[in-house]
């Protein structure tokens, strides 16, 4: 009569822990154990199933059942079943985490002291079957086990059994003394723990229990052994069996090897027997073996397909009672009346792996996401879903997958890279990269976005904000080199500023003159956004004839400017055109006329390139609709107008500094100047019987437009295609 009663008490607790599992959230029974593990001696522990790739799911949940009757019957822990981990954390979580830190939080997340876990593998030709139990705080294995064979799910069955049987036995029972009369001892267990009469305990003082993560307890003394003499649902009393010890209400007691009763695990009534735990989740589970099925192998997929979910359990049937109550048949009190036994009419549950190259994308079935890949989904419905795989900079998988009930299946997708750079550089260099009102960082910066435009802010102290907008492309890296400007700098018209800072000048793709590749600093200054034009170029012809002014050695050449080799020419002397024909002196004194100078080669090429080392002034390909240079396809047969090709502008606005006409330096010119060449401000040798000229011509081929390549003439020459820009 008390067996039966026994057995009636667990069916109640099945079908209401049934409909807990049917009804409350995930979260709800997380908080629910977080609580009672406070209440209570027993230890919560959470099951995270098996691992099984390749196995049917209703076999895996055959083994599940095993385990969880095992250690139900054991009564030593509170427990949280795999359905609720999964519902928080997924059925990978465990898999997924492997360092100490990890298991620390995952066991906390899931409010729980002990971790349990499985994993059916092959090995050869047999089956490798495992089982590991995990200290939380402690972020340990505290025991585990293993066995090989080639055997039936019956066979699975027995090992599991066995297994969990060695990890409880393995795993320290605890408790807690509430009385002392005289050599009596009572204490609190919970549950008996698998405890009989004649047990001994060693009882231990231990404090500051679970006082940190890494430490489970300190400060543990033995005080003495104590011989079980009586046994109840949640007690057990006992003698001391040693003189001069001194129990006390409070000690924590330890038993270090109990002995666990195996559970039938052919019985169909236990709670959480395989089938009574099949009946509660709505699945057709039969207790005969069965066989693991092939995997079903898909390849990537490239069209949209289908996928299954299983119906999510309605409220579920209890088991039958014990047959000896038919009183219980009348259900006079409107309880639920069991089903007859047989297989539920609930279709079958597949499963469903995600795998993507790379990892980490977000799954989301029928708009809810359900984890990150790879992962396994259990108990999929059959029917058809919609599928979205998605990960940042990648662009988005979808696609309607359909499965057979009892199918397991694996979808791999190899995700289409979607995304762009952009390397940010600033002069001078270490400002502030702001997108969005966020920080990226400080210049030189390359960042990895979504295709698409954007603003970028540039900030640093002491200098004016300056924004740029960029169209990021999918798989190409785009350049942005922005100037920043001195608060308060003036603006000088037809000029453009050129701050402060270093950049790199030369090339190791150039000619030899153009090497060794260096970098230089410069003082910021001023450089002509265009050329000099015929118009402006004769406002100083006039001006010279009634100022007298010098612009040469008077004991060599007349007191007045020549006048340009090719004013009449009128292919070239049209006022917007640039000004040829002029020697390096008279360009010197035109600039001197306008209160500037000619620049250095240095501070030509940086005005050119700018401070990313472009080829080009707009980039590093040449391309013919950007620049004058050999050829119609610019559309001008000689010079074009000062301000054309504003496509083609440096990175600080300079027009035509590839091509149109060769520019005047102040520098005389030195092939090996580079390798002496100073580090800071450099204005070229001493001496020398050329002049450095730059930027190519309407009449040269692209090598010659490069930013970095390096030429010369005589200071007399007066050429068709040279003409000069000026400095400040």
């Amino acid at each position: 009569m008390k067996q039966r009663r026994r057995m009636l008490a667990i069916w109640r607790v099945s079908l209401v822990l049934a409909i807990i599992l049917a009804i409350l959230p995930g979260e709800a029974i997380i908080r629910e154990t977080r609580a009672a593990a406070a209440q209570s001696p027993i230890e919560p522990l959470a099951i995270l199933g098996f691992n099984a790739p390749g196995v049917e799911r209703n076999a895996i949940l055959e083994l599940e059942g095993i385990l969880i009757n095992q250690l139900q019957a054991a009564n030593r822990f509170q427990l949280l079943l795999p359905q609720m981990v999964a519902k928080k954390l997924g059925t990978s979580a465990y898999f997924d985490c492997i360092n100490p830190r990890c298991l620390t939080m995952l066991g906390d997340e899931l409010g729980v002291s002990k971790l349990i876990a499985g994993e059916i593998g092959k090995k050869g030709d047999k089956i490798r079957l495992s089982l590991t139990m995990l200290e939380v705080k402690q972020a340990r294995i505290s025991s585990e086990g293993s066995v090989e064979c080639v055997c039936p799910l019956a066979k699975l069955k027995e090992n599991v059994r066995r297994l969990t049987i060695k990890l409880l036995e393995d795993t320290p029972l605890r408790g807690q003394v509430v009385n002392v009369r005289g050599e009596t001892v009572e204490i609190s267990l919970g549950a008996n723990g698998g405890l009989r009469e004649g047990d001994v305990l060693s009882l231990f003082r231990l404090k500051d229990v679970m006082a940190g993560r890494r430490k489970l307890y300190t400060g543990i003394k033995e005080v003495g052994d104590v011989r079980v003499t009586q046994l109840s649902q949640d007690s057990a009393e006992g003698k001391v069996l040693r003189q001069n010890v001194s129990p006390a209400k409070g000690d924590l007691f330890e038993v270090k090897a109990p002995k666990v009763a195996p559970v039938d695990i052919k019985t169909k009534g236990g709670i959480f027997s395989s089938l009574s735990l099949s009946k509660l989740l709505g699945l057709a589970i039969n207790d005969e073996p069965l066989a693991p099925p092939a995997i079903e192998n898909t390849p990537p997929i490239a069209s949209k397909q289908t996928l299954v979910l299983a119906p999510t359990p309605t409220a579920p049937a209890p088991p039958p009672p014990p047959p000896s109550s038919p009183a219980k048949a009348e259900n006079p009190a409107n309880k639920p009346t069991p089903p007859a036994s047989g297989n539920p009419s609930s279709p079958e549950p597949a499963s469903l792996k995600f795998i993507t190259n790379p990892a980490g994308a977000t799954i989301t079935i029928d708009g809810e996401k359900v984890g990150k890949t790879p992962k396994i989904i259990p108990a999929l419905n059959p029917g058809k879903h919609k599928v979205k795989l998605a990960k940042w900079f990648y662009t988005a998988w979808s696609s309607q997958l359909e499965l057979k009930p009892g199918q397991y299946r694996e979808i791999k997708v190899n995700l289409v890279q979607n995304a762009g750079f952009i390397k940010i550089s600033s002069s001078p260099g270490g400002a502030k990269v702001f997108l969005r009102g966020k920080s990226r960082g400080n210049t030189d910066l390359t960042l990895k976005l979504v295709p698409g435009k954007y603003t970028f802010a540039l900030v640093k102290k002491g200098f004016a904000k300056r924004t740029a907008k960029v169209q990021i492309t999918n798989g190409q890296t785009s350049k942005l080199a922005v100037i920043l400007n001195k608060k308060g700098t003036a603006i000088i018209p037809g000029m453009l500023y050129v701050p402060e800072g270093e950049f790199t000048m030369g090339s190791e793709e150039g000619d030899t003159d153009e090497r060794p590749v260096h970098k230089i600093y410069l003082a910021d200054y001023y450089i002509d956004m265009y050329e000099v034009s015929n118009a402006e170029y004769k406002k100083f012809i006039e001006a010279m004839g009634s100022r007298g002014f010098l612009s040469w050695d008077a004991q060599k050449r007349s007191n007045l400017p020549e006048r340009p080799a090719f004013w009449d020419d009128n292919d070239l002397n049209s006022p917007d055109l640039p000004v040829v024909g002029v020697p390096w002196k008279d360009a010197a004194a035109y600039c001197g006329w306008v209160e500037k100078r000619l620049p250095t080669e240095a501070e030509w090429e940086k005005a050119a390139r700018g401070i990313d080392k472009r080829n080009f002034p707009w980039g590093n390909s040449f391309e013919a609709k950007l620049a004058n240079a050999s050829g119609r396809q610019d559309g001008f047969m000689f010079t074009a107008p000062v301000s054309s090709f504003p496509g083609g502008k440096s990175p600080y606005g300079g027009h035509n500094m590839a091509g149109n006409v060769w520019e005047w330096c102040a520098d005389w010119y030195d092939p090996e100047y580079y390798g002496s060449s100073p580090k800071d401000n450099p204005k070229g040798p001493e001496t020398g019987s050329y002049k450095v000229i730059r930027g190519g011509s309407w009449e040269d081929q692209p090598d010659k437009l490069r930013t970095s390549n390096r030429y010369a003439d005589r200071p007399s020459q007066t050429t068709y295609n040279l003409g000069f820009r000026c400095a400040k």
